[in-house]
Formats: C-alpha cells, sequence, structure tokens
C-alpha cells in the first residue's frame, strides 16, 4: 500500500467517485444502480451517499423518475472559485516562461 494511501478516507473517496460519475457523464440523470455499477459498489452503500449528498445540497432527487442530478451547490462553489482566482496571477509563471522559450514578449490580452 502506498504511503499516501493511508491518509485517505475511503467512504469519501467513494463518493467522490459517485459524484465524478455525474459529473462527466452526458446524462442530466442518473439512477443509484447505474452509479453503482460505475463506481464499483453495492446499490445500498450508493443510495446512502446519494441521500447524504441530497440532504446537503450536492444531488436533487427527481421522485417521479426515482434518479439523481447534480445540485446547485456545485454551481455557488464555482462561483466562489471563479471569484477567487486571479487569471493575471495564475497566467503570470507561463507567460514568462513562453516568453523565455520563445525570445520574444507574452501579453495575457483579456477582451
Amino acid at each position: 500500500m502506498p504511503e499516501e494511501d493511508r491518509y485517505v478516507i475511503e467512504i469519501l473517496d467513494v463518493a467522490l467517485d459517485i459524484i465524478d460519475s455525474m459529473a462527466f457523464n452526458q446524462q442530466e440523470y442518473h439512477s443509484p444502480s447505474v452509479l453503482a455499477r460505475q463506481s464499483n459498489i453495492n446499490r445500498s452503500r450508493t443510495f446512502r451517499i446519494l441521500k447524504t449528498l441530497e440532504r446537503r445540497g450536492y444531488v436533487d432527487y427527481d421522485s417521479k423518475m426515482e434518479t439523481y442530478r447534480l445540485g446547485m451547490k456545485f454551481l455557488a462553489i464555482s462561483k466562489n472559485i471563479r471569484d477567487r482566482l486571479s487569471l493575471r496571477r495564475e497566467a503570470e509563471e507561463i507567460l514568462k516562461e513562453l516568453a523565455a522559450e520563445t525570445g520574444d514578449c507574452a501579453y495575457l490580452i483579456i477582451s
């Protein structure tokens, strides 16, 4: 077992697998059984994870279709990250490297 694996919280790792599966699948709604298959865990455990995520606002449940989709909380999180992101700061080192490699000037222009 790699050294860093001893710090991994297994159930959190599984929950993030389910979120990843929902985020990177083209479908908007996901059934617990399909998510269980994709994450390679049993349906009961998947259901409990989904209910926990629903309670916290990370997923929404459609009772008519008995499916789940990612919740609006992810939009709030992404907005917070976007608001804190300084494009200039993030690009500065890359632009310096580009200028050094090409022997030319490198500028960041946002229109």
